[in-house]
């Protein structure tokens, strides 16, 4: 691409995946926004917000993950950053291994519990639903539990630079996924159940067999084997940082950020179905999406970024980091502006994009508007905390917002905020890291001098 041309190779190879990976999950984004109003009559506002509740409780089993990603990115990248082939194939063996031990664990688990739980009385439905219900979460159980194993391949196409391919797999997924859809709405299908399985089992199979191609072909000196994983390489990949583990004895940093990260950002849905009816989870979710037009920008910006932010600080480059910090900033007051001008238009867009009127309040509109500038905010600054391993300061900023959440959703809807309640709490909550994070960043990449007692203090 000749406007990578004549910028060091850091910057090249980061912008072409920016470009690739802004046009593959943009289409891909795009196929989810033409999802919903076809959802919306496969299904009815009722049922869908059922089936956005239900998977949203099932992804609560994300807290098993540990931290193996992020874990495995980092140290990944470093080891390809000496080009130490053996040791990297070593890491991605162990990480496959272990996860499939885990989630094996984790899958007999989960559907044993699911035989006595009453997802009717949890998500505030009928009885009649009760019985697709239990099958609808087996299925969803079972996809996430497959899916986390597979998903090992995303951390690794990150810290190989090749994070286009991530989006790729997704846009493909999303495709086969949607044709699915217009299938079943063609054919007039109204079962939750078959909905689950087209839409969570077609982007798993297209996911098992890009590995299984990428593994044979791209990625093929990182192959997993059973014979190189190794408990000691799980122990590494566990923290996100050696520097953490340095100053923390066991693996509960790794529980303290799952769990965090669930309560504020995966309870939502089910708080609002059990509070107030699924009908209500459709409200917050199609609001959701519509902003999530801004947070997709910026994660398609942010995703690449990471690993580059790794290898930068490992190499001493704090330069590139700076300038690319910068970059970020501007972009975000660019965000401001287009977000504003989104919530004039919100109601107007939404009943066009769906067909049909929700009646979305204005107050929800502008809630989750602060939401995605205050999450794009803390992903600017967070993106390099974690790329360089600084997470200790986030681990008690993380564990104090999710001490608060609950009391803060009750809080607020005892004030008659409602959904809007749901939004307020997450803002409130993350605004925390959203202060800390920038400060870090200072100190650690723009100050020259440094005190032992705030390196503790921030780190």
């Amino acid at each position: 691409m000749k406007f990578f041309k004549n910028v060091d190779s850091l910057t090249k190879l980061t912008g072409k995946n920016i470009v690739y990976t802004f046009v593959l999950k943009g289409l891909s984004f795009i196929i989810s926004l033409l999802y919903v109003p076809i959802l919306l009559s496969c299904l009815d506002e009722k049922i869908y917000g059922v089936w956005l509740a239900l998977t949203s409780v099932v992804s609560w089993l994300s807290l098993f993950d540990i931290g193996i990603g992020n874990g495995l990115k980092n140290k990944l990248t470093e080891s390809l950053a000496v080009n130490n082939i053996e040791y990297s194939r070593k890491l991605v063996s162990t990480s496959y291994v272990y996860s499939a031990l885990i989630f094996s664990v984790i899958l007999v688990i989960s559907l044993i519990i699911n035989c006595f739980i009453k997802w009717n009385l949890l998500l505030n439905v009928e009885q009649i639903f009760n019985n697709d219900l239990t099958i609808t979460a087996f299925l969803v159980i079972i996809a996430f539990c497959v899916r986390f194993i597979l998903q090992i391949i995303t951390p690794v196409l990150a810290a190989t630079q090749n994070i286009r391919f991530n989006s790729l797999i997704e846009f493909i997924g999303q495709i086969g996924a949607f044709i699915g859809v217009i299938l079943l709405n063609y054919l007039g299908v109204k079962s939750i159940i078959i909905f689950t399985i087209v839409v969570l089992y077609v982007p798993l199979i297209i996911l098992f067999v890009f590995s299984i191609y990428l593994y044979s072909n791209k990625l093929k000196e990182l192959r997993p084997c059973i014979r190189f994983s190794d408990k000691q390489h799980f122990s590494e990949i566990f923290s996100l940082a050696d520097q953490v583990r340095a100053q923390y004895k066991g693996n509960d940093i790794q529980i303290i950020i799952q769990i965090s990260a669930i309560v504020i950002f995966q309870t939502n849905s089910f708080l609002i179905a059990n509070s107030f009816g699924p009908a209500d989870v459709t409200k917050y979710n199609i609001v959701f999406k519509y902003y999530n037009i801004l947070i997709l920008l910026w994660g398609i910006l942010m995703t690449p970024l990471w690993p580059s932010y790794t290898n930068a600080y490992i190499l001493g480059n704090y330069k590139w980091i700076k300038k690319s910090v910068k970059y970020c900033l501007f972009m975000f007051l660019l965000t401001i502006i287009v977000a504003v001008i989104m919530a004039f238009v919100g109601p107007a867009v939404i009943e066009y994009w769906l067909g049909q009127d929700l009646n979305i309040s204005k107050s929800l509109l502008l809630a989750m508007l602060l939401f995605a500038l205050v999450s794009i905010w803390n992903n600017i600054f967070g993106c390099v905390v974690g790329a360089i391993g600084k997470v200790r300061l986030g681990v008690y900023s993380t564990s104090l917002s999710a001490l608060i959440f609950f009391p803060l959703f009750y809080l607020l809807k005892s004030l008659g905020l409602a959904i809007e309640g749901a939004i307020w709490s997450m803002i409130i909550c993350i605004s925390l890291s959203a202060f800390l994070s920038p400060i870090q960043i200072y100190y650690f990449i723009y100050t020259k001098k440094k005190s032992l007692f705030l390196t503790k203090l921030l780190s």
